[in-house]
């Protein structure tokens, strides 16, 4: 049973000076799930799970030159026309094989501490951005304070 915490749903929607605006939600909920990754962007998007993504984009240069159209969208017919832009779109896909997810992620992760640690070589997620998610995890936490239960 869930209760709607921040454990088992949350949607936040992050905003800064100068940022994109991000629009997070994660659901441990969903009777339909379709991804676990789904990522919209204003020149592509990315949707994937734990063994397969795909993502797709447009390059700004390559897409044909917009502007405001104030009147109706219509052919000489007067049928309503809709979005019909024509854009080229790249691509690509990234496929883990038959290894399991988890294993490969904590493999790569020791195998990351450990050459830190032994060779000085830089770590792939730095604490400061580890403190970054855990603020922004509390933050949530402090603005949806879990009920209590009596």
């Amino acid at each position: 049973m869930t209760y709607g915490d921040a454990e088992d749903y949350v949607k936040l929607i992050l905003t800064a000076p100068d940022r994109p605006v991000t629009d997070v939600e994660i659901s441990s909920c969903d009777a339909y799930p379709t991804f676990t990754y789904r990522l919209m962007g204003t020149q592509g998007g990315l949707k994937g799970n734990m063994t397969q993504i795909d993502w797709r984009y447009f390059l700004p240069a390559d897409a044909p030159q917009q502007k405001l159209i104030r009147t109706p969208l219509r052919d000489e017919a007067f049928t309503p026309l809709y979005c019909s832009e024509k854009l080229f779109w790249y691509e690509q896909s990234w496929h883990i094989g038959d290894a399991s997810t988890f294993t490969l992620a904590t493999g790569r992760l020791y195998d990351t501490v450990y050459n830190h640690l032994t060779q000085g070589t830089p770590l792939v997620v730095t604490p400061q951005q580890v403190r970054r998610q855990i603020a922004v995890m509390e933050e949530a936490h402090r603005q949806n304070p879990l009920s209590r239960l009596e």
